[in-house]
């Protein structure tokens, strides 16, 4: 009788703990798809849909489709979708869409950065427009390139690889004086025999306004020094090195989680990078936030797992760049994986208020936006 008692006492307690971490309303999902009709008569169609009910969706706007000679076309396939204050949707390649008021309110095409209490942060650089940063201020709808002097919303100084010669060497360049060489051997690249046509490179991360890192690769790509530089003191930290690096089908790169989470992938895979503590160690896993992350390794019959409090709750072939979360809810678009070849099933949703998934949309779908309340 004491341990039935205890039973019936522990269960309402446990009941209750869940409930308090659970958040109070599911919020609504917004997306993309095209229409299923003939070819050249698709347009996009911007929807919200609550994952209590995902067939029922709501249509917020109507868009022509991209074709290859629509390049002024809003895309929302190309990057990482943006929405900011439940109001500002910004798209892969900056186009800026109002929720609220159902429409698209400007077509800029730069590089969106981040967004403040009442602005939106873009950045500009390319052969023909130069370099510069633009700012949309949600509460006059006015989007202005910025003429203040040095001003800059990103961090680090104007610093860049030279690559057309080995070794490669990393310039400071400066508004009205010569370049400065920041570092004179910044190594041969990686190994780029599966990469055809690939060109070689030496990424950049900044981590503030003096200190990157970069991969310095050796030995025909065959070493890797994960260097760390401060271009005020001009120290030089290796946080890591790898022997014997295999050639790989996918580039060199660094790669941002949530929670400051900074990862690296080359021909051995995936490696976290510990800034405090000048580290590197394996880490197959990135943090989505809202308690959420996803695996990096690709289960070839099944896809990648996904994790929500470091549990498992499903595997999909995904990209898991393109995953989106808000608290207690996680959507991105799914594929099917049949003879090799990706098709897409539809945009998987799981929410910790139904603990189950469900599925938004079909085939036709053409990306994911975000969350919204």
């Amino acid at each position: 009788m004491i341990r039935l008692r205890a039973a019936v006492l522990v269960w309402p307690l446990c009941l209750a703990v869940l409930c308090s971490l659970a958040p109070a309303n599911d919020p609504l999902l917004v997306f993309v798809s095209y229409d299923s009709g003939e070819t050249g008569t698709h347009r996009q169609h911007l929807h919200t849909a609550s994952p209590a009910t995902p067939r029922q969706t709501t249509e917020l706007l109507a868009l022509p489709a991209p074709t290859a000679t629509t390049r002024g076309t809003t895309r929302f396939d190309i990057g990482r979708n943006h929405i900011h204050q439940n109001r500002w949707l910004i798209t892969g390649n900056g186009d800026i869409i109002d929720l609220i008021q159902k429409k698209t309110v400007v077509q800029t095409h730069d590089r969106f950065i981040h967004a403040t209490a009442d602005s939106l942060i873009f950045h500009t650089n390319d052969i023909t427009r130069g370099k510069y940063y633009s700012v949309f201020h949600t509460r006059t709808g006015e989007y202005a390139q910025v003429t203040k002097p040095g001003w800059k919303a990103l961090p680090g100084r104007d610093a860049e690889p030279d690559c057309s010669a080995t070794p490669f060497r990393i310039y400071e360049y400066h508004p009205s004086s010569p370049k400065t060489e920041l570092i004179a051997d910044a190594g041969c690249g990686e190994d780029l025999s599966l990469q055809p046509g690939a060109k070689p490179s030496c990424p950049i991360w900044w981590l503030n306004q003096n200190e990157f890192i970069f991969p310095r690769f050796s030995e025909a790509g065959k070493t890797l020094e994960i260097m760390r530089f401060n271009a005020g003191t001009l120290q030089k930290t290796v946080l890591g090195t790898m022997k014997e690096v295999p050639a790989s089908k996918l580039p060199f790169r660094f790669l941002q989680g949530e929670n400051n989470q900074l990862l690296l992938y080359c021909g051995k895979g995936w490696f976290e990078i510990n800034t405090t503590e000048n580290t590197l160690a394996a880490q197959p896993r990135l943090n989505l936030g809202n308690d959420f992350s996803v695996s990096l390794e690709t289960d070839p019959m099944k896809g990648n797992p996904i994790y929500y409090r470091s549990q498992t709750i499903g595997t999909y072939f995904c990209d898991p760049e393109m995953i989106y979360t808000a608290p207690g809810a996680i959507a991105f678009c799914a594929d099917h994986v049949i003879g090799g070849q990706r098709f897409r099933k539809g945009i998987a949703t799981w929410t910790f208020s139904t603990g189950m998934w469900k599925w938004v949309g079909d085939g036709d779908v053409a990306a994911v936006c975000g969350w919204t309340n």
